[in-house]
């Protein structure tokens, strides 16, 4: 089987957002989040949706969840996706480090893919009810396919 890798760019928008404070001090959140975007993953431009929870203390903590990159001949890719949020000590947004995902099934021409992405970025705006939380990241995807 052949490697592929795919260098990307993916710019979104939160377009769901429920938090709720944890009782045990200020600054301590459990948070649901859906966000959506654009990718441009090799000459291909990509809708990418994300599922993901995080454990926030003062911004910072571990978000996991799931992402899909809806192609636009149907097939997809699912990723079971883990990063690190962390305060932008230069505004009032954050930074996303150690980004994972673990590509856990594909289907049209990405079934049976095998492979992961890494990445980094960063929120571009805080969320509120007029941006929304914007968004950007920058990554690296290499995955193998069966023959076909």
């Amino acid at each position: 089987m052949k490697m592929i890798n795919k260098h990307y760019w993916v710019v979104g928008q939160v377009t769901k957002a429920e938090v709720m404070l944890v009782g045990n001090g200020e600054g301590h959140v459990l948070g649901m989040f859906e966000s959506r975007g654009l990718a441009h993953i090799g000459n291909e431009v990509v809708v990418v949706t994300s599922w993901v929870q995080g454990d926030l203390m003062d911004g910072t903590g571990p978000i996991r969840g799931y992402t899909r990159y809806a192609y636009e001949d149907g097939s997809t890719i699912i990723s079971r996706t883990e990063y690190t949020c962390t305060s932008n000590p230069e505004s009032k947004t954050r930074l996303y480090k150690n980004g994972y995902g673990d590509f856990i099934r594909g289907t049209g021409r990405f079934e049976g893919i095998k492979g992961s992405s890494s990445w980094k970025g960063r929120q571009v705006t805080p969320i509120s009810n007029e941006t929304k939380g914007d968004w950007i990241v920058e990554g690296d995807m290499v995955y193998t396919l069966p023959p076909r």
